[in-house]
């Protein structure tokens, strides 16, 4: 059997989802090398204190993020595939408006939380100097925070579009590779800046992904008819499915990051 012959034998779906994989694999593999530079040329640039404050700050802005996005991210993924495979992608609009509204509003009050309450979360993680600086990084992330939940959202909604590239692109490599080299330009300009210098790529990546998300819808025709199904039943049928699963991805983001919020409490960030 030639090689031509061979590639033909193979469904279409499958060949797809070899290349799905493939591209997943690369990004996630790159994301993991970035972000473990980052935590090296940031412990090599700034004191041990200033580090591990950067890192609490992180935890919190993480938590944050998966509270906003609300179980989303799960929502679009099953149901805009579903619809796309079904022949219905006029749908597809009504799913993104019922889910990234909540995403939005929800995001907003995680930043309100992180700009206001960023004193009070810094005062239980260490003495003066250690609550400054964790006070600090949150505020320059708390902006930042609705816009990351949108954009982490939105990542997941393309892959329900049937291409690993956007998020592959956006998120795992630029957003990751943009982090470590801000971070590095904080040996110049500051240690305060390193909370700016992790949040600023998600809102940076969230404009991106928007304008690629367009495009993918206009390719797909989900753009050209009026949804039919009624706004309360979509957003009955979103949130019935997503909320459950939203609250299952919060609890294990929170039990992961928690024990470094609780360290930083008891030992201090340093």
């Amino acid at each position: 059997m030639t090689a031509t012959t061979s590639d033909a034998a193979v469904p279409s779906e499958v060949r797809q989802l070899a290349r799905g994989g493939a591209i997943n694999l690369v990004g996630a593999g790159g994301s993991a090398v970035f972000t473990f530079a980052t935590f090296v040329v940031a412990a090599r640039l700034h004191t041990t204190a200033q580090v591990g404050a950067f890192t609490v700050a992180i935890a919190v802005f993480t938590i944050l993020t998966q509270v906003a996005m609300s179980g989303a991210q799960v929502g679009f993924t099953r149901f805009i595939s579903k619809d796309l495979e079904s022949g219905n992608p006029e749908r597809i609009g009504t799913t993104l408006k019922v889910g990234l509204r909540v995403v939005a509003v929800v995001g907003v009050v995680g930043g309100v939380v992180a700009w206001t309450l960023g004193d009070v979360l810094a005062s239980m993680l260490g003495g003066d100097a250690d609550a400054a600086l964790v006070s600090d990084h949150l505020q320059f992330m708390a902006p930042a925070i609705p816009l990351a939940a949108l954009f982490l959202a939105l990542a997941f909604a393309t892959q329900g579009l049937g291409t690993m590239v956007p998020a592959a692109a956006t998120d795992k490599l630029g957003r990751a590779g943009l982090q470590l080299g801000l971070v590095a330009l904080t040996g110049v300009v500051g240690a305060r800046w390193l909370g700016a210098a992790w949040a600023l790529p998600y809102a940076l990546g969230a404009v991106v992904l928007a304008v690629w998300m367009r495009r993918l819808l206009l390719r797909v025709g989900a753009t050209a008819l009026p949804d039919p199904m009624p706004r309360a039943e979509a957003r009955g049928r979103f949130w019935r499915f997503a909320a459950p699963r939203g609250l299952a991805s919060t609890l294990q983001v929170t039990v992961l990051w928690a024990d470094t919020i609780v360290i930083g409490a008891l030992r201090g960030p340093e």
